[in-house]
């Protein structure tokens, strides 16, 4: 039995799903963002922007390369913070950033179930060393 080293579609579908959520957050940013700088700062700001982005494409772009902990971890993350999101709806809020939070959801319960199809569960599990 032979190792399967192309990246099944579901696994690329949830790299896209995610990048797009993340894009679209960046939609938001304009409508907090001077706030945020009169609470913390310019470079607080940024970072507080910035590094959660950062951070999630990091973590796909290792799920892309095949590292199950990256998968796993992903998983863990979006199924954690899935309760914020939808509770983040019904308070008060702006509404272009209401909108995008939707969008998000839509995007990352997408990424999160194309993670755990059995084609992509297959692939990461078919290599010996993750």
């Amino acid at each position: 039995m032979g190792v399967n080293n192309q990246v099944p579609h579901q696994v690329i579908y949830a790299c896209y799903f995610a990048i797009a959520s993340v894009a679209i957050g960046f939609i938001s940013v304009p409508s907090y963002w001077a706030d945020g700088v009169l609470r913390y700062g310019l470079l607080a700001q940024v970072l507080l922007i910035a590094l959660p982005g950062l951070f999630f494409v990091s973590l796909y772009y290792l799920a892309y390369k095949r590292k199950n902990w990256a998968r796993i971890f992903i998983l863990i993350l979006l199924g954690l913070s899935f309760p914020g999101y939808v509770l983040s709806l019904f308070g008060p809020g702006v509404l272009i950033f209401k909108t995008t939070q939707v969008f998000q959801l839509i995007f990352f319960v997408a990424s999160f179930s194309m993670l755990l199809t059995k084609p992509s569960r297959l692939w990461y599990r078919s290599v010996t060393d993750v």
